[in-house]
């Protein structure tokens, strides 16, 4: 069955909006801890929150120019999907059981792996997702 141009067109719309919607959610997170990792411990909170400012326009943007993209092509979207997932949980698991077991004390443990290495993990996973998926012969991108 074809797939309509003004379908495609609408589920582009559609993605790009989800896209957006995630960039927006991840970007200030990613944003803020680069901000305030390159102000350092000189630099005041107005580097986050650049950095935060910053990340949810590049998250926006981002997010919704590969939603837009992955419209179409079933085998980049499962490893940009795939990989983005398997590596965020894997990198959120890491960074909230790994400080608990460490330092089970300290109450504020479970934080490093919901705000830092989850989210960086998703991005990093969509990013080496995305870059196997197009790299791949066209033929074998193609759902089953």
């Amino acid at each position: 069955m074809a797939v309509t141009k003004a379908r495609q067109y609408d589920a582009k719309i559609a993605a790009a909006i989800a896209g957006g919607l995630v960039g927006f959610c991840i970007g200030p997170v990613t944003g803020s801890m680069i901000g305030g990792a390159i102000a350092g411990k000189a630099g005041g909170a107005e580097f986050a929150e650049s950095g935060r400012l910053i990340g949810m326009g590049i998250g926006l943007v981002a997010g919704a120019a590969m939603g837009a993209f992955l419209v179409g092509r079933p085998g980049v979207t499962r490893w940009t999907l795939g990989l983005a997932f398997a590596l965020g949980a894997t990198a959120f698991l890491a960074g909230f059981v790994g400080p608990i077991l460490l330092t089970p004390d300290s109450p504020q443990s479970p934080l490093l792996g919901i705000f830092v290495t989850g989210p960086l993990g998703f991005i990093l996973g969509a990013v080496i997702g995305l870059a196997i998926g197009v790299s791949r012969p066209r033929d074998s991108n193609r759902a089953v």
